[in-house]
């Protein structure tokens, strides 16, 4: 009742435009004067609000709201938040509507308004809670319009959020130009899965307590995915559970996975609830054990997540520019506000940032898969953790215990060098040896005992030895392995079970699954054949190549990656297998190779300690296991031989390689174990091409002579070479042939010696000399003969190069005339004449010199031509009498010359006289053109003063009988001026007095009587 009275009284005012009124004092002096009250309703009440219906289309009251006092008192509400309203108006980074404009408005009246501290005001605005209901009755807007208006300001970095409370930001405290560079940063940021990942990464991690693993290690991955993300092929990433990647080694997955769905808006948010279940049912099918995967389906629209995290990895990825341009200030308050939101927009979307893992939900609230769908809904409670606990009771049903504290203390990884010494014992299984001398709080003890042997079954409690698992979990693993490698002789590949039992069903990880695969080793020892990279490895090897890794993880990639493969066979067919190894050993065919002999020596002695071998077998493979280990041995010298040999014959000299021969009749050569270095076949002729290579260079070089004194050394050295290859005679022709090289060499540097003064002429013998010198090269070159090659090739270069050099001297002084007289310029001329001055002088004492004389006085001679010819570019063209005294100038520079000039020399001279007479006929058609607008002025009765001095002044090119018509035109305009001198006389005549009439007559009389 009393808000209806209020109300009422108040009309046409909102009653908080009657508040603001009354009460605020505004800061020009006048809001205590009621005038100022009145004043703003006179202004509405003259802009029609009389006209208007007291309600509007909805039965709400036609008020006069609260915002319509900025836009009429303006800075008098608040000078400083006035500044800021005008600020955030002036470049804003968004478009404003009148929407936007209103609670702007708003916001500037709340905010003096509550630093004032109006009392009836002062309490709702300080509550942010209430901020939007104010904000919605100061500008008449609905709430939830002025909830998504605001949002929109605050996106658009027009108005800045503080938790819940939006205000303007502070006046200079930002700028265009930082407004400008931030938004360019956060366009640039997109919205991927590395976004999202980093907003993931933000999330608390959180364990669920099992029985099984380290925690940690079974803690689920955080993913964050929108609307664009979640579909078939995400889905089927993030359920791809441990697998072999394109190096042949295993990739990791999670135990679990947790996806939080953030919807931006109300749109995405209907979408995701209704299809989650659906897309993850297509991608899992109906897989018995998938990886445990919770989906936590969206309850809020929270598009201040994602936006903020944009704008803090924009924030980051700023360069030194423009955090300078930014300044520090403003990017730290930047920074420190996108971190608010983000922790916001993650309370919204967990519910509780620190025991969301606890908070209890609806069961509707999750998609998971359904293979677990129905046990989940049996729960109490469908907090996160309770749920994704029970979907790995499912999903792991034979997951191994394994989760003893003392397994897992910190620092030292004592459980990874606890399993190493197990497995290595196991692969024999010998742990018994070993464990018997620990300490019962030793690693290795610990689990040793109870899990081996308490939890598993896995090792006899009185002797320690490998037996089949109690465990009904672990025995689930051990009938797999049973299974993949059945006794059947055949070689199975084992990448694909050592994967499966990552995971579910099975969940071991890299210390249970080597427990075990070792345990299993050992436990088949005598029926199973091992290999790697396709070579069989005995046990033995297999246990280095285990010491060799890092670690279980290292041991099992290494096996992944170099393709390892069990071979599981029976008793009865490994003493078959035995007897037909020895039958080949007594025929010696086929041989073994070293490493074929390595393996079955290493079988013979796994065999021979197996305990249902008989006596009679063992004594026999024991006879032909020494004398496989003496042919072995053999075998194996030859390599070491042969291998010393071949890096000899790799360095070798020639005589070294005539030693290294003798060498190819001494080895022994095994028949039963071949050796892995070449046959002595391949060898010799390999030893050949040698011989035959290093031949090759001691002919090349002792068959070459540069100088007289070395002719002896080389014709021993090759003789020598000659006396070592008579058993090769192809070898020993080459040989002889470099003798005979060797020889012509020697008689050719004796009859060189002799030209030694002939080369020295000829070397003597400038090709850049003068022309007349070169005349006496060029002769005594030709008198040359019977010359050694070497000497022959010198006068034939020599010769050559003086004949080019004549020739050019001789083209030059046939090719300069022509040139001289199709000069079209002074320069072109001058450049003739340089190049005939640099070659004048070196043709002196010849018959060319003179011609050269001849061409220097033409070229003299046409440059007074052309110079005279310059002289018309500087005579002057601006009447008829010039270019006659041009065109007369033009022939006498003809006349002068014309006993030298060429027809194109004659032709520059045309070209002038052309350019004369286009001259003299433009001017005279400029001429014309002139008299032809000047009668068009006088037809048009321009005024006849102006033209007579026009006319009175014709241009000089007017011709003879244009100018009687300019003198007619003259005529008829001083005629015309002349009539209108008297008209103007008789005009003034006419204004004047009676008297003054009198007078004027009297003057003119006056006048025409000195006339």
């Amino acid at each position: 009742m009393v808000e209806k009275v209020i109300v009422r009284g108040c009309y046409p005012l909102h009653p908080l435009t009657t508040a603001i009124l009354s009460t605020h004092t505004f800061e020009a002096g006048a809001g205590e004067n009621p005038r100022t009250a009145l004043h703003f309703v006179r202004d509405r009440w003259s802009k029609g609000i009389r006209d208007q219906p007291a309600e509007r289309e909805d039965g709400t009251p036609n008020f006069i709201f609260a915002i319509e006092l900025v836009d009429f008192f303006e800075e008098q509400i608040s000078k400083k938040w006035y500044e800021a309203y005008r600020t955030a108006l002036e470049n804003p980074p968004i478009d404003l509507t009148e929407n936007h404009k209103a609670v702007l408005k708003a916001l500037l009246l709340q905010r003096a308004v509550s630093e004032l501290r109006v009392s009836e005001l002062s309490s709702q605005v300080r509550r942010g809670s209430d901020q939007i209901e104010l904000l919605s009755d100061l500008s008449g807007l609905g709430s939830a319009q002025v909830s998504s208006l605001l949002r929109e300001l605050a996106e658009g970095r027009v108005i800045q959020k503080n938790g819940n409370f939006y205000s303007f930001f502070p006046v200079g405290a930002r700028s265009p130009e930082a407004d400008r560079i931030i938004e360019e940063a956060v366009q640039k940021t997109p919205v991927d899965r590395s976004l999202l990942e980093k907003i993931a990464k933000a999330i608390p991690s959180f364990t669920i307590s099992q029985t099984f693993g380290h925690p940690d290690d079974w803690a689920p991955q955080q993913v964050v995915l929108t609307k664009d993300f979640f579909n078939i092929e995400t889905l089927r990433e993030l359920t791809s559970q441990y697998r072999i990647g394109p190096n042949d080694t295993i990739e990791e997955s999670p135990r679990g996975v947790i996806v939080w769905l953030l919807a931006s808006s109300e749109e995405e948010k209907l979408w995701l609830r209704q299809n989650a279940q659906a897309l993850l049912d297509s991608v899992l099918d109906t897989k018995p054990h998938p990886l445990p995967i919770l989906i936590v389906l969206p309850n809020k629209v929270n598009p201040g997540l994602l936006n903020a995290a944009r704008r803090k990895i924009a924030l980051d990825s700023l360069d030194l520019n423009q955090r300078e341009k930014i300044g520090s200030i403003i990017l730290k308050d930047e920074q420190s506000r996108a971190d608010t939101e983000i922790k916001m927009g993650l309370f919204e979307l967990l519910g509780d940032s620190e025991h969301y893992p606890d908070l209890s939900r609806q069961i509707h609230e999750y998609a998971l898969p359904r293979a677990y769908l129905t046990s989940v809904q049996t729960l109490n409670r469908y907090s996160i953790k309770e749920v994704l606990r029970e979907c790995y009771r499912q999903a792991y049903p034979y997951r191994v215990e394994f989760s003893d504290k003392p397994v897992f203390s910190k620092g030292v990884n004592h459980l990874r060098t606890a399993v190493e010494n197990i497995s290595r014992g196991l692969f024999g299984d010998t742990v018994g040896s070993g464990i018997q001398n620990l300490k019962n709080k030793d690693m290795q003890y610990v689990v040793v005992q109870e899990y081996l042997i308490k939890k598993w079954g896995l090792l006899d409690p009185e002797n320690f030895r490998v037996k089949e698992p109690t465990s009904r979990a672990l025995r689930e693993a051990w009938n797999r392995l049973e299974n993949a490698f059945p006794p059947d002789g055949r070689e199975t590949l084992a990448k694909g079970v050592l994967v499966e039992l990552l995971n579910p069903p099975y969940g071991h990880d890299y210390n249970t699954l080597t427990l075990l695969l070792a345990a299993w080793i050992g436990f088949h020892r005598y029926e199973i054949q091992l290999s790697l990279g396709g070579r069989v490895k005995t046990l033995g090897e297999f246990k280095e190549i285990f010491n060799n890794a890092k670690g279980p993880k290292g041991f099992l990639d290494t096996l992944i990656t170099q393709g390892f493969a069990v071979r599981r066979i029976n008793l009865d067919e490994q003493f078959e297998e035995i007897d037909r190894i020895i039958d080949r050993i007594k025929k010696k065919d086929p041989p073994f190779s070293i490493d074929e002999a390595h393996r079955i020596l290493s079988k013979f002695k796994q065999i021979k300690s197996h305990p249902k071998l008989p006596q009679n077998k063992a004594e026999l493979i024991e006879s032909y296991c020494r004398l496989l280990e003496q042919h072995l041995d053999i075998a194996q010298k030859y390599d070491q031989q042969i291998e010393d040999w071949l890096s000899r014959l790799q360095s070798a000299d020639f005589e070294k390689l005539i030693g290294l021969e003798k060498f190819l009749h001494q080895v022994q050569v095994p028949d039963l174990v071949v050796p892995s270095k070449p046959h002595l076949d391949i060898l010799r002729k390999e030893w050949e091409k040698s011989l035959e290579e290093q031949l090759e260079n001691l002919c090349n070089r002792y068959s070459q002579l540069n100088d007289l004194s070395h002719y002896t050394e080389h014709k021993n050295q090759l003789q020598k070479a000659l006396r070592e290859l008579k058993r090769f005679p192809i070898l020993a022709h080459k040989v002889q042939s470099a003798l005979d090289q060797l020889d012509q060499r020697f008689l050719e540097l004796r009859q060189a010696e002799d030209e030694k003064p002939i080369v020295a002429e000829i070397n003597s013998m400038d090709e850049s000399a003068r022309l007349a010198s070169l005349y006496q090269y060029r002769t005594r070159l030709n008198e040359l003969s019977n010359l050694s090659q070497r000497t022959e090739n010198l006068r034939k270069s020599k010769l050559e190069k003086i004949e080019t050099r004549i020739q050019q001297f001789e083209q030059l002084v046939e090719r300069l005339p022509e040139a001289v007289e199709t000069a079209k310029s002074l320069s072109e001329l001058k450049k003739q004449k340089d190049l005939l001055l640099k070659n004048m002088d070196q043709t002196q004492d010849t018959p060319l010199y003179h011609r050269f004389l001849e061409i220097q006085t033409s070229i003299e001679r046409l440059e007074g031509f052309f110079d005279e010819l310059r002289v018309l570019d500087y005579m002057p063209s601006r009447t008829p009498s010039d270019l006659d005294s041009k065109d007369q100038r033009i022939a006498e520079i003809e006349k002068k010359y014309s006993n030298i000039l060429s027809k194109s020399q004659r032709e520059i001279l045309g070209e002038e006289r052309r350019k004369i007479d286009a001259t003299r006929q433009q001017e005279e058609q400029k001429a014309r053109q002139w008299l032809i607008d000047l009668n068009s002025r006088y037809s048009s009765d321009a005024q006849p003063n102006e033209l007579l001095d026009i006319a009175l002044k014709p241009p000089e090119f007017l011709p003879i009988e244009d100018r009687e018509k300019l003198n007619q035109l003259i005529q008829a305009l001083q005629l015309k001026v002349e009539k209108d001198i008297i008209r103007k006389i008789e005009v003034l005549f006419l204004k004047l007095d009676d008297e003054a009439r009198r007078n004027c007559l009297k003057r003119l009389q006056e006048l025409m009587g000195k006339f």
